[in-house]
């Protein structure tokens, strides 16, 4: 016989408790993704009770977790584009695009001329977290 509902409904609002401070510390402490997964791993998939929890509980956990991390990157992350050694929002990038037009556009035309957007190096690019006013913390990757 399996597990009765009472017995899994306080499983399940435990293990949702522990969820939500992994995520929350992360937020207050602006902490890297690796980190997150791991106190995830330490303090919800690690522990007894998510082992014996049924199925419908780990998908309410999956589902939960969505929400949590949808509303990381909506609200608390900045996608930062590496150029030219800098790490730009795309504001900054269209300001940089349209300081460089101009300059251009009084000059002639420079063949070798690349705009901002085609020199964004993707590998050194990340998403960065946002202070409380939202400008980017550029020494705190996600």
């Amino acid at each position: 016989m399996g597990m009765s509902l009472d017995r899994a409904l306080a499983i399940k609002s435990i293990l949702a408790s522990y969820l939500k401070d992994v995520y929350s510390s992360a937020i207050h402490f602006k902490m890297p993704h690796e980190k997150l997964l791991e106190r995830k791993q330490l303090f919800v998939l690690n522990d007894p009770l998510y082992r014996k929890a049924p199925r419908w509980v780990h998908a309410y956990l999956n589902g939960m977790e969505d929400i949590m991390r949808d509303n990381i990157y909506r609200y608390h992350l900045v996608w930062l584009m590496s150029v030219d050694g800098k790490l730009l929002t795309r504001k900054e990038m269209d300001e940089l695009y349209k300081q460089e037009k101009a300059i251009a556009d009084k000059h002639k035309p420079n063949d070798d001329y690349k705009s901002p957007w085609a020199r964004v190096n993707s590998e050194l690019s990340n998403h960065y977290w946002k202070d409380d006013n939202g400008n980017p913390l550029r020494d705190k990757p996600f």
